[in-house]
């Protein structure tokens, strides 16, 4: 009992200390908050805090190439998770993971389990979803559906403010379309470099641009 309520204090003071939650507080505090779990802590807000600190600290990890540590992170993020929302995700995260590194099976599972799990309001996880969702079917050469998928992306997102979300499932379906040979796809990458600009998003501008160098190319310009 006393092992549980000093871990449980001690994270509590990590987010007052830091309350932008950057990811090594988030690291720590997670690691805490895990521990008091472990330490018999029945909180659901306890549960729920860990896992939303989890999913922070395992996205940090996937971004830097830690992969081992993401999946471990975000594995125990969706167990904690005491809401739709929250697993949702988590699984989300545990699919782009999946994605990231060849598992188009697994992340076809994950991603699908956050589709089913999300808000229907909540359009900008959903969108994010569909898209790594398209990219597990190209991988598995599942071009059509890839193709069908990316563009349910971009519709969910329809009368949207323009977002990162917005520019990176612009750019999947741009990259499919250019893949495929479709003669829209010049076009399609241009308007998401056009949103990836807008919003500042250097990943969906670079994908954007590639896919605009490779639809000259193969028009042979």
């Amino acid at each position: 009992p006393e092992r549980r309520a000093l871990h449980r204090r001690v994270g509590e003071w990590l987010l007052e200390v830091a309350p932008d939650r950057g990811v090594e507080t988030a690291e720590l505090a997670a690691y805490h908050y895990a521990e008091a779990l472990a330490y018999g802590e029945t909180s659901p807000a306890v549960a729920q805090r860990a896992s939303g600190l989890l999913a922070t600290a395992g996205l940090a990890a996937l971004q830097r190439g830690s992969y081992d540590d993401a999946r471990r992170q975000l594995e125990r993020a969706a167990e904690l998770a005491t809401d739709d929302d929250t697993r949702a995700a988590a699984e989300l995260l545990l699919g782009r993971l999946a994605a990231t590194i060849g598992g188009p099976d697994d992340a076809l599972r994950h991603l699908d389990l956050a589709i089913s799990l999300a808000s229907p309001e909540d359009v900008a996880l959903l969108a994010d979803a569909l898209s790594w969702r398209s990219r597990a079917l190209w991988l598995s050469a599942r071009w059509d559906e890839a193709l069908a998928v990316a563009t349910e992306a971009v519709d969910t997102l329809e009368g949207q403010p323009d977002s990162p979300q917005r520019a990176r499932a612009l750019a999947r379906r741009s990259q499919l379309a250019m893949l495929r040979g479709e003669p829209n796809a010049l076009e399609l990458a241009e308007d998401a470099l056009a949103v990836a600009e807008r919003v500042g998003d250097a990943f969906g501008a670079v994908n954007s641009r590639i896919n605009i160098a490779s639809a000259h190319a193969m028009r042979g310009s």
